[in-house]
């Protein structure tokens, strides 16, 4: 993977980007700071290494620990020659945290400025002016345990750059299905869907970018405004049905949807985009081993996520009106689902539930669906659910 930042304070070569068929120079004085700021780290684990390893005991960690064969590293033949070499080796092939993590495992009294040094190699963060493929970075705007966002200049516009953290693009084949999954949603044409919805992979990062909306999140309306009367908030489910029901109309689904992932515009005419597609899809499926199954990792909130992804199904329509229904139980912001932190079986119960209120869904959410109760709706949906698996 070529790092966006030189590891050296050197000028900074022009890059060139293809889509705009010029060259654009990111700015020089960030990168020599970042790249400052790397050597000084790569010195304080080289120096640490040198004072508390001898020479042999460092061969030996680099050999039967890191896998890295000492004849290979280089230096091997005077003690601070090899730390220096063995530092750069880790540094260059992502190692760095597991050198840390043998230093600090095995003595005592390691500069805890060496915890800090692993800490920055994680840093993922783009800086104000890096490029990445088409965008320069204008600024951060969030963040998230799945990505990171920024707003950034492509031709000449504001659009909003999700970059994948690296710890969920560990299993390439999810992070290309994940892609994939939102080049499929950009193919949908839909007020409710964002537009100019592109996805890539760039320098070994994978990215989601979309057009840059005024619009805030649910989650982040619903804090200020406190608890809301389901009649007020009627526009806002009927926006988010539309989309969804052009999702499924189209044998898709969100796979992640939550308060979050709703933005919602700031005007007396309310406009609704859903975000964040396909996340599902970097989820770690239930794996099978020996007549035993375990699941290994799940992305979602433990609000609006289905017990089916839970228990590592794939995404469905069902489990988005699942989700959907814990939405609007959720309008308050601050209740749980029912089924929440319960046994297999009343989540077994809530998942059946989920498939009634499909059944519903599929008639694609009419606005005389939308206008009921939705208590009524769910007992009638309940009914017709029960009466088809009789």
């Amino acid at each position: 993977m070529s790092p966006i930042v030189p590891r050296c304070p050197v000028a900074p070569l022009p890059r060139y980007t293809r889509r705009c068929r010029c060259y654009h120079l990111a700015t020089a004085a960030t990168i020599a700071h970042h790249g400052a700021l790397m050597n000084s780290t790569i010195d304080i684990i080289r120096a640490e290494l040198e004072r508390l390893f001898s020479l042999k005991e460092m061969t030996s960690m680099s050999k039967s620990l890191l896998c890295l064969d000492p004849d290979e590293v280089g230096g091997a033949k005077a003690k601070a020659s090899f730390a220096k070499a063995l530092t750069d080796r880790c540094a260059d092939g992502d190692r760095l945290d597991a050198l840390v993590d043998v230093m600090v495992t095995s003595r005592q009294g390691v500069d805890p400025r060496v915890r800090d040094a692993a800490g920055f190699f994680r840093t993922e963060e783009l800086p104000e002016g890096a490029l990445l493929g088409p965008f320069t970075i204008s600024r951060k705007l969030d963040e998230n345990p799945i990505s990171i966002v920024y707003i950034a200049r492509r031709d000449g516009e504001d659009c909003v750059l999700k970059v994948l953290r690296r710890q969920v693009c560990f299993d390439r084949r999810a992070a290309h299905r994940f892609l994939t999954a939102n080049r499929m949603v950009a193919a949908l044409k839909h007020p409710g869907l964002p537009a100019g919805l592109d996805a890539g992979e760039t320098d070994g990062r994978y990215w989601v970018s979309y057009e840059h909306l005024e619009e805030q999140p649910l989650s982040v309306r619903l804090s200020r405004t406190g608890p809301t009367p389901i009649a007020e908030v009627k526009p806002i489910l009927r926006g988010i049905l539309e989309p969804l029901a052009a999702l499924h109309g189209a044998r898709m689904a969100h796979g992640d949807l939550r308060l979050e992932n709703v933005l919602v515009g700031r005007e007396s005419v309310q406009r609704v985009v859903l975000t964040d597609f396909g996340t599902d899809r970097l989820r770690q499926r239930t794996r099978i081993a020996n007549g035993h199954a375990g699941i290994v990792a799940v992305f979602g909130s433990p609000k609006t996520i289905a017990p089916e992804l839970v228990r590592g199904e794939s995404a469905s329509p069902a489990t988005d009106v699942y989700a959907f229904g814990a939405m609007v139980y959720d309008r308050e912001g601050s209740r749980k689902p029912p089924g929440h932190g319960v046994g297999s079986s009343r989540r077994d119960r809530v998942a059946r539930s989920c498939g009634a209120l499909h059944s519903a869904e599929r008639r694609r959410v009419s606005g005389r669906d939308v206008d009921r109760d939705g208590r009524q709706t769910h007992r009638r949906a309940g009914r017709r659910g029960g009466r088809g698996r009789s």
